[in-house]
């Protein structure tokens, strides 16, 4: 799509099968799936690459976001305009597939999981700042930690990362690449 795209259900989940990109000047990207009530399942499921070229990214889901493409490799959350933003919001889960990744050209990425936990996979800000919060645990998606080399999942100029239970375990430590790291973990480890 050239310009803005804005898919929006107000009773109701998304489910991406097929990659979305916006190609024009501005380009902005909205995906939110709204409910009506408690019972509706409002997830927004990311199964195909979505990119955006030279805006911001925006992912809302009254219940939980999974970026997970089913596949071998991995599904990717892209802005390729320089200081492009990736926000995601989510009432549960924000659950990423072990090498799934959001990637800025150095802009900011925040990720909220409001009732939830956020598992993640990589994410890749360049000179931009990352911000995450969850209402349960911040934990790591990979299983890597025998490995020689674990894979970085947070990459950004700064990073701060607030959770109520805890943050990272000792079995599936999360990996970190920043100039300033700040952490909150206010009841649990």
């Amino acid at each position: 799509a050239q310009g803005n795209l804005s898919v929006v259900t107000l009773d109701g989940g998304i489910v991406v099968v097929d990659a979305i990109r916006t190609t024009g000047a501005s380009g902005n990207l909205l995906l939110s799936a709204g409910e009506t009530a408690e019972i509706t399942a409002a997830d927004i499921d990311i199964r195909a690459d979505i990119r955006s070229s030279h805006g911001n990214i925006s992912v809302l889901a009254k219940d939980r976001i999974i970026i997970d493409n089913q596949a071998t490799d991995a599904g990717v959350v892209q802005t390729l305009g320089e200081g492009g933003t990736i926000g995601l919001v989510a009432d549960a889960d924000i659950v990423f597939e072990a090498e799934a990744r959001l990637l800025t050209n150095d802009g900011n990425v925040r990720l909220l999981s409001v009732g939830g936990s956020v598992h993640l996979g990589v994410i890749d800000a360049g000179a931009g700042n990352v911000g995450i919060q969850a209402g349960d645990w911040i934990l790591d998606a990979q299983d890597d930690d025998a490995l020689p080399t674990a894979v970085v999942n947070i990459v950004a100029n700064a990073l701060r990362m607030a959770a109520v239970s805890g943050i990272g375990t000792a079995g599936a430590q999360l990996e970190t690449a920043t100039n300033t790291i700040a952490i909150n973990v206010s009841d649990g480890s």
